[in-house]
């Protein structure tokens, strides 16, 4: 069939749908305009995926790029942009299963065993879910994306080593990354000086234009501290010598500024951030004595500057928290007791209170094989609610909350899979190293790192239960999935970002289902 032919017969099928799906939405719509709206989609889908078919992985991942870039920026804000219940993840996420269908992409993703635990563990969060789907409705799906999103992972490790994209990514980033270092503290005094004044997001009453968060944001700065100590901002650079170098600086005197504005009002955010950087210098010490003088001289010079701010009677507090490198070391002190004043320790205590009554009612208790399930409010029911709204549903833990939704069963799937994640990824780094493939090391180490941030952060923070937390991680748990097969199939060669020549080429692994060469 030639391609003009494919063509013509992809539309005539598309408008077939079109028509019979535009008689059959209408006919639903008598009946419920829910049904109607899902028939819409389906519809759709069904029409774009058939018109669109080859186009469809480069479109999904491009779509997810772009909506990772907008929860990194603006979190909550942008994770609202849509009509309830879909919403821009949403949408994203259809698209993902629309075109993992088309594609055929799923035995790809199927040759890791680690998405056979994931399936798993989404199939214990299924059985925990659907029950009380009848009794709970929205909020019960609500609950339930802290194992939904895990379909990221699969779309990503089904349909990335078929695009080759994957070569692009560190590109990417190193463009981001100067643009986030300088939002972090302009998003900070924005919202911390502006916020009551903020517009709200179209269709919403309480979701600021604006909606800064430090702990995400401490995140995503040690995800880039990580990028940056193991050297990848420079692969693929086009501009040398003395340039990058200035860049560098620049880069980490805003990363400093910006750590000291989500640090200082974040325990989880601070903690992350040190955690990642300390995983690179455990694993990578050489690069890391390359790269922490350099902070450790700025942020001796930073520390020195806010010292002589707050001696002519300048500072800015958030919550009873000053910003400051002293406020940091108070809340770090605070995570194992070490005081910090009230409010920081009637915050661990409540926390701690809280989790222990859970593992009460699960490890000795009458939920220890099931749960209390996806739907409920766990602080209504547990006791433990401090909003006027009731707005708060699960503890500031993502570990704790699913043994507390899913029983001992399901966070020991949780736990085998997040640790048997991070010992593949401790393995394919090595292995990058022992082959000597550079690239693929620090690739391997940046996600590591990265990931221990996400993990780090999910211990103190309703976190992974959201859209700009959960969308994220498990982006990053498809990508190091990818990582992780590429390295047990003896790697393949990671082209420079910028436009390679022409006689440069791909070879396709064979555990991705192609085969050849491919430009």
């Amino acid at each position: 069939m030639t391609t003009r032919q494919w063509r013509l017969g992809a539309a005539s099928v598309a408008g077939a749908a079109g028509v019979g799906g535009s008689v059959a939405v209408g006919a639903i719509g008598a009946l419920n305009p829910w049904l109607a709206l899902a028939a819409a989609i389906g519809v759709a889908s069904i029409a774009l995926g058939v018109v669109f078919a080859r186009a469809l992985p480069t479109m999904f991942l491009g779509a997810l790029g772009f909506i990772l870039v907008g929860y990194a920026f603006f979190g909550k804000s942008f994770a609202y942009l849509g009509v309830a219940p879909l919403y821009i993840g949403e949408l994203v996420l259809v698209l993902g299963i629309l075109t993992l269908l088309v594609s055929g992409g799923l035995h790809t993703a199927l040759r890791s065993w680690l998405v056979w635990l994931l399936i798993a563990f989404g199939a214990w969060g299924a059985a925990r879910t659907i029950p009380y789907i009848g009794t709970y409705r929205l909020d019960a799906l609500r609950d339930a994306v802290v194992w939904g999103y895990g379909l990221f992972a699969v779309f990503i490790a089904a349909l990335l080593p078929r695009t080759g994209l994957i070569a692009r990514i560190p590109a990417w980033y190193r463009r981001l990354m100067p643009w986030f270092v300088v939002w972090v503290p302009t998003g900070w005094l924005v919202g911390h000086f502006f916020g009551d004044r903020m517009p709200m997001v179209p269709g919403t009453d309480h979701i600021a234009l604006i909606e800064f968060k430090s702990g995400d944001a401490g995140v995503h700065l040690a995800g880039i501290a990580a990028f940056v100590v193991l050297g990848l901002h420079q692969q693929g650079a086009r501009r040398r010598g003395n340039v990058i170098r200035a860049t560098e600086w620049l880069v980490w005197v805003f990363w400093l500024v910006g750590f000291l504005f989500a640090a200082a009002t974040n325990r989880g955010g601070a903690l992350a951030s040190i955690c990642a950087v300390l995983t690179v210098t455990l694993l990578r010490p050489a690069a890391a004595r390359r790269k922490i003088p350099v902070v450790a001289v700025l942020a001796i010079v930073l520390a020195l500057a806010i010292s002589v701010s707050n001696a002519t009677s300048w500072s800015v507090v958030d919550r009873d928290r000053e910003v400051s490198p002293g406020q940091i070391i108070v809340n770090l002190k605070s995570i194992v007791g070490g005081g910090g004043g009230e409010a920081l320790e009637g915050s661990r205590r409540w926390r701690l209170a809280w989790w222990t009554r859970i593992t009460e009612y699960t490890l000795f208790g009458d939920f220890f094989w099931t749960g209390k399930g996806f739907g409920v409010n766990l602080a209504d029911d547990d006791g433990f609610q401090v909003t006027r709204d009731h707005s708060l549903r699960s503890p500031h833990n993502a570990h704790v909350m699913l043994l507390a939704r899913t029983g001992v069963p399901g966070v020991t799937l949780w736990l085998i899979l997040q640790g048997a994640f991070a010992i593949s990824m401790i393995d394919a780094y090595f292995r990058a190293r022992r082959a000597r493939r550079e690239r693929w090391s620090q690739l391997s180490l940046w996600v590591l790192a990265y990931w221990v941030a996400f993990m780090v952060n999910a211990t103190f923070d309703v976190f992974l239960e959201g859209p700009q937390g959960g969308i994220w991680f498990w982006s990053l748990v498809g990508l190091g999935i990818v990582i992780i097969q590429m390295s047990r199939d003896g790697f393949g060669p990671v082209p420079a970002p910028a436009a390679a020549p022409v006689a440069e080429r791909v070879r396709v692994p064979a555990w991705t289902g192609g085969a050849g060469v491919r430009p």
